[in-house]
């Protein structure tokens, strides 16, 4: 039996990750956060503590035109040579209907997969190795798919998911005890304006537990603020890391970066949060595991010297607003968890996703177009390719060929 092996002509993932929404959220967005074509390819979510998760879906798409039309499809193999094994709870990777992906992944893709539940194949990360092949086998759903592509001449697309992802299982382990803490007094930098302006100061615009928008903030360009905290009410417990939140935005034509900034004795630690344009109040998040001064975990007398803050830059005038900081220290549980794996992708050589196809060729009284010519089987079952000018008849359905027309009787 003949046996063809397909390179993937496009591999990627779309991927969604916000850091502040609940897994339900991330799970059923309609449209992914990045897009990747042409790439290594993660599937899988990962969960960093505190409303903090991330989950990517694949996309594959092979051309398997060159098998003839009227062929049978008796086995086929998916090949993934794998890269990274970040699969610390294992699972299931599912190879799942494509049909609405587009040749070029697009945002849409990553709710399009959503409801592509059915099962083509699975293989486990328990078995996965980096710089190895994996290997997922048709079954006899994902066959009959391919058969249908085959048959028709077309493309297929394949999407590959989690098997958690599918079932609807949060990565979260061991939710964290919550302590939220809100500036009380100035830092060691306090270089933004406060509004109203009425004499109160820059902490006292911030630290509101519900946020109230554009009635108090801070506001400036290059500049950064930094707030003193409360005293923990908790002082026990193993701190699993601190949570920060800047609510901003900007207004008019400005637009600045923004960094989440905390300072932990001697040293003053940032996370680049991307720019924020002109446009509605969002909140971001950064995380930091370890104490940035030491390099090691928290520990409840850092806590209490915490400061925090934000910081744009370049900012222009008025335009960088910030109205509400606060910390959230994670202790007791809620360790980060990650499963998922990346997969060489379609733009390494040697390592491309593949297909191998085996297939029964069609037998007698079957066309088919094979290398860019037109292929039969003869009354005796012998094969036969030619050009339009010959003269061939192949028996059983009648169909004859006479100068490149076809006739079925």
């Amino acid at each position: 039996m003949p046996i063809i092996t397909v390179e993937a002509e496009n591999s990627g993932y779309v991927d969604y990750y916000d850091g502040v929404s609940p897994y339900a959220t991330v799970h059923d967005a309609a449209t992914s956060s990045w897009t990747q074509n042409d790439v290594a390819f993660w599937v899988g979510q990962d969960y960093y503590g505190s409303n903090d998760y991330w989950l990517a879906r694949a996309g594959l798409i092979f051309d398997t035109r060159a098998i003839p039309q009227g062929a049978t499809v008796i086995s086929v193999t998916l090949s993934l040579y794998g890269k990274d094994d970040d699969s610390d709870t294992d699972f299931d990777i599912t190879l799942v209907d494509g049909s609405d992906l587009a040749d070029t992944l697009v945002v849409a893709d990553y709710g399009d997969l959503l409801d592509d539940t059915t099962s083509y194949g699975t293989v486990n990360t328990s078995g996965f190795s980096e710089e190895e092949w994996s290997e997922i086998t048709l079954n006899a759903t994902g066959l009959a798919v391919l058969q249908t592509a085959i048959t028709a001449g077309t493309k297929i697309r394949f999407g590959l998911r989690s098997s958690r992802d599918i079932s609807t299982t949060s990565p979260e382990i061991a939710a964290p005890t919550i302590e939220t803490l809100r500036p009380n007094a100035a830092g060691d930098l306090t270089e933004f304006s406060p509004h109203p302006g009425t004499g109160e100061a820059n902490w006292e615009d911030v630290d509101e537990a519900a946020p109230d928008e554009d009635s108090t903030y801070v506001y400036g360009g290059t500049k950064t603020d930094l707030y003193n905290l409360p005293n923990s009410g908790v002082g026990a417990g193993t701190i699993w890391g601190i949570k920060v939140y800047n609510r901003v935005r900007t207004v008019g034509s400005n637009s600045a970066n923004h960094r989440i900034v905390i300072k932990s004795g001697g040293t003053q630690s940032e996370v680049h949060q991307g720019t924020i344009l002109y446009g509605s109040w969002v909140t971001r998040s950064a995380t930091w595991k370890n104490d940035p001064n030491t390099g090691v975990a928290w520990t409840w007398a850092a806590i209490n010297a915490l400061q925090i803050g934000v910081r744009f830059t370049p900012g222009v005038g008025s335009g960088p607003r910030c109205t509400q900081v606060y910390v959230e220290i994670l202790y007791n549980g809620g360790d980060d968890n990650y499963e998922s794996a990346e997969f060489y992708g379609s733009d390494t050589a040697g390592k491309k996703p593949k297909l191998t196809i085996t297939f029964n060729k069609p037998r007698k009284g079957q066309v088919w177009i094979e290398d860019k010519a037109l292929h039969c089987f003869d009354e005796y079952n012998d094969e036969k390719a030619f050009e339009a000018a010959d003269s061939i008849i192949c028996y059983e359905d009648e169909v004859v060929s006479h100068a490149g027309n076809m006739i079925h009787n």
